[in-house]
């Protein structure tokens, strides 16, 4: 987690601590959780939905590779491109602060520095020093 989420959540003492210590499978300590809540079986009922949505989707795929094998791409491959464009238009959609965009742009800037180092570095000669 960035330094910046941690920072946000620094009025929600209890909301940090849940992001900054992992150990349940939702992301954090289920005992950083306050019992004297009166929803406090809340999160087994979210436990028990994410389950719910996750053998749903993979029941979701496990369908879409069938119907990819017995179609042919001439008839999957434009309606997997529909999906596509439909996501990237909706998150090109989105509104981003100006601090999200220049960060994913940092990000993108060291991706592609650390890449250019690889190839620089594959392409030297063994005899190079």
């Amino acid at each position: 987690m960035s330094r910046e989420s941690l920072d946000y959540c620094s009025s929600y003492p209890s909301l940090r601590k849940r992001l900054e210590s992992p150990g349940s499978k939702r992301g954090y300590s289920d005992l950083t959780l306050n019992p004297s809540m009166s929803d406090s079986d809340r999160p087994d009922h979210l436990d028990a939905k994410h389950d719910r949505n996750r053998e749903q989707r993979i029941a979701a795929v496990k369908r879409w590779v069938a119907y990819i094998q017995s179609a042919p791409p001439e008839v999957w491959g434009p309606q997997q491109n529909a999906v596509v464009n439909g996501q990237l238009t909706a998150a090109q959609h989105v509104a981003t602060s100006t601090a999200h965009q220049q960060h994913v742009a940092d990000v993108a800037a060291e991706i592609r520095a650390a890449r250019d180092d690889d190839a620089a570095g594959d392409s030297a000669s063994p005899d190079d020093p």
